[in-house]
């Protein structure tokens, strides 16, 4: 994805002068001297990385972080640093932006888009074992730091897989997550908070479900189903089939009963089709074939993959035998 530019004449008259006036330097001490702001930098270093020159953009994007006056632009350089520092033999740099961007950027989508790609990043150059240790340190020495927590709780949970130490930091981070004053509901602020607060409790029920608290699984789902409008039926749907696996087929029922009642999952297509599908199953489970069929049925149209459809199309044939007989 290209850096937007907010004046691409600006940035190429800015990089022919840099370009034509004075050799380009790749290193941030030398370059900051060559600009005059923060933003004529970034322009500069954004114009190379628009072009594909990573290597050229390193000195302009340094310099506009040595330049930058406050965290928000700090955090707007080091984005686009992550592009020229993915290509160079050095772990540390990307590691350093990453790590800046998720403890200064107050977006949480960029918090987590930047999180995910910063443990693949580290999957990738072999460092997951010396980044657990360097933030399982870190936690020693600071036992609330935030956004030690957020990052180690992702390596233990995508590349780890530890679900007793993930839980652990799941719940350390749904405790020491910053709590601002209290939004107005309706707000894009207050629907912000809950959507934090559902992907928490959502990856917090996963875990859960890993490590066999099957329990605590099924009561976090249906915290979740609270927040959130949207996802309330499919929330009440995995706490259902939690609640099966943890031998209370009653609250099962029960959930699948209320998500029954709601709209269905629509966000797209195939979060459709598995969620007609899992509710198909429940009834199945519950030797309820005919409210099984009308789920199947919108399953077998929700997805154009052969295996999905060919499995519930059978699912659904076994069904409509059941009721039949």
């Amino acid at each position: 994805m290209n850096v937007s530019l907010p004046n691409p004449f600006v940035a190429l008259g800015l990089l022919a002068t840099t370009l034509f006036a004075s050799p380009l330097s790749s290193r941030a001490e030398d370059a900051p001297s060559s600009f005059e702001s923060a933003e004529d930098a970034y322009l500069v270093g954004a114009a190379f990385l628009n072009a594909n020159k990573k290597s050229e953009a390193r000195g302009p994007l340094e310099a506009a972080l040595s330049l930058a006056k406050n965290d928000e632009l700090r955090v707007k350089y080091h984005q686009a640093l992550l592009r020229v520092y993915r290509d160079i033999p050095e772990f540390e740099p990307f590691r350093d932006s990453a790590e800046f961007i998720i403890r200064h950027s107050k977006k949480a989508y960029e918090r987590s888009l930047t999180r995910s790609s910063f443990v693949s990043f580290a999957y990738n150059r072999g460092q997951l074992d010396a980044l657990v240790t360097r933030y399982e340190k870190k936690l020693d020495a600071e036992p609330k730091d935030e956004p030690t927590v957020y990052i180690l709780s992702e390596l233990y949970s995508r590349l780890r897989r530890d679900p007793k130490r993930t839980i652990e930091l799941m719940e350390l981070l749904q405790e020491i997550s910053p709590q601002a004053e209290t939004p107005e509901p309706g707000s894009q602020q207050a629907i912000a908070a809950a959507t934090r607060m559902e992907i928490q409790k959502g990856n917090l029920a996963r875990e859960y479900l890993r490590g066999k608290e099957y329990a605590k699984a099924a009561q976090t789902y249906q915290e979740c189903a609270e927040l959130d409008t949207a996802t309330k039926s499919w929330n009440l749907k995995e706490a259902a089939n939690a609640w099966l696996k943890a031998g209370n087929r009653d609250e099962a029922l029960e959930m699948v009963k209320r998500a029954e009642k709601l709209p269905a999952e629509s966000r797209n297509d195939s979060l459709a089709h598995f969620f007609h599908r899992h509710m198909g199953d429940l009834y199945i489970e519950f030797q309820m074939p005919d409210k099984a069929i009308p789920h199947y049925e919108i399953a077998v149209q929700k997805t154009t993959i052969e295996g999905y459809k060919s499995r519930t199309q059978k699912s659904l044939d076994d069904a409509r035998a059941a009721v039949a007989e």
